[in-house]
């Protein structure tokens, strides 16, 4: 007789179907630009931005560049920033030159 009992295995969803609203990921800012860092503080809201179709950059309210953002999520960011989705990066941790930060949707 054969084994047979199958079980019930849940539809499990990739990255890429995540509702862009419900998108959020911790990470650590790639490339910080260390004299904006040092002004930058934990609990600054840093805006996201899609430069060119593959790069995404993180500013801070004086527009100035903190640093890039290389992410294992990037296509979904790009893919939802291109559908009009704003995205923002919350500052978490500064250790020296390492910003951590939470990204969201604004």
């Amino acid at each position: 007789m054969s084994g047979g009992g199958g079980g019930y295995m849940p539809e499990i969803k990739s990255n890429q179907d995540v509702d862009c609203n419900k998108l959020s990921m911790v990470t650590s800012l790639s490339s910080p630009v260390s004299h904006v860092i040092l002004n930058t503080k934990v609990g600054d809201e840093l805006e996201i931005q899609l430069i060119t179709p593959a790069s995404l950059q993180v500013f801070n309210a004086n527009g100035e560049l903190v640093g890039s953002l290389l992410v294992t999520q990037r296509d979904r960011i790009i893919k939802c920033i291109n559908e009009g989705v704003k995205f923002v990066a919350i500052v978490l941790k500064i250790n020296g030159g390492n910003c951590e930060i939470r990204i969201k949707t604004s």
